[in-house]
């Protein structure tokens, strides 16, 4: 495990090939044990070009299997500033994915939705990053995680508590997704894969 002392700069990195291959490679590893919303973005990765790192300097170079000892607060800070950046380039809700409830939970909360028996937890951007860093942190239990950052606000989601979505509502989420978000480094970070709209928004939030 790698330690990172209190001097070094989190950043969010823009990736350069031949490591946006590496991150497409892991993006579409995770997706493959999602839901069906989830194989539905495997088919629409081409239309995600860029790629975000959240992390350190140099960490990019490690398998994003590895855990870095990355502080998460330091990360969380990150991600907050990357979902506000998001909103102003047209992201409108983050919608994510559960790896390990199912539908039939007792523990479950009134406010999901199912694609077949997966999870599905949604909040907007509109209210600033930090409701939705929450819910990356928990909405799932770690590894896989498959977050979606949808175009359309929450009162446009298909999205009604405590009901299954059809085909066509999986349909509709998946052609409004602007970003897919993964977990990196044992679950301590995460990665965007983003369209080249929504990528200048990140841009922006590059901390140098």
């Amino acid at each position: 495990m790698v330690k990172w002392d209190n001097t070094t700069i989190m950043n969010t990195m823009m990736l350069e090939p031949p490591v946006v291959d590496k991150a497409w490679a892991w993006v579409l590893k995770s997706l493959l044990q999602g839901s069906v919303l989830s194989t539905l973005l495997v088919e629409r990765l081409e239309a995600l070009p860029r790629a975000f790192l959240l992390g350190t300097a140099g960490s990019e170079d490690f398998p994003f299997s590895y855990a870095l000892g990355l502080k998460e607060a330091d990360v969380d800070s990150l991600a907050v500033r990357a979902f506000t950046n998001t909103a102003m380039c047209g992201g409108g809700s983050l919608i994510v994915e559960s790896d390990f409830a199912r539908k039939g939970d007792q523990c479950l909360a009134p406010d999901v939705a199912f694609v077949d028996d997966r999870v599905i937890r949604w909040t907007g951007l509109d209210g600033g990053g930090v409701e939705p860093v929450h819910l990356l942190r928990t909405g799932a239990a770690g590894y896989p995680l498959n977050a979606f950052v949808s175009a359309l606000p929450v009162s446009e989601l298909p999205l009604t508590p405590g009901t299954d979505l059809t085909r066509q509502e999986v349909e509709i989420l998946a052609e409004s997704v602007c970003a897919v978000i993964v977990a990196v480094f044992d679950a301590e970070s995460f990665l965007f894969l983003t369209t080249a709209t929504v990528g200048e928004g990140l841009s922006g939030a590059i901390v140098t």
